[in-house]
């Protein structure tokens, strides 16, 4: 996940970043997750792509996102063993 300002075009730097692939079944993305990089220093908001943790991950896990507005958002979908509050919503930035 990139930080930048939501009329910008230029990132300011990274909170996360996930390496996998994807595939999409009618209007959901199912994403397999390889690689986890992280933010890890609480104080600290963003940084560039280069100075994110890697996170050792034994196995590969995905999540899904549905599809709205023609992919202009996608909305997280809940796995039935978890307990999500509220809905998470990510919008396209151009």
């Amino acid at each position: 996940m990139t930080v930048r300002e939501k009329s910008k075009t230029e990132d300011f730097g990274f909170k996360f970043y996930y390496e996998g692939k994807y595939i999409i079944e009618d209007d959901i993305v199912v994403i397999n997750y390889i690689s986890i990089y992280l933010l890890n220093d609480p104080d600290i908001s963003y940084v560039s792509k280069e100075d994110l943790d890697q996170i050792e991950v034994e196995d590969t896990f995905s999540e899904r996102y549905r599809i709205r507005d023609k992919f202009d958002e996608l909305s997280y979908i809940c796995p039935p063993n978890a307990q999500c509050i509220g809905e998470l919503i990510y919008e396209r930035i151009d």
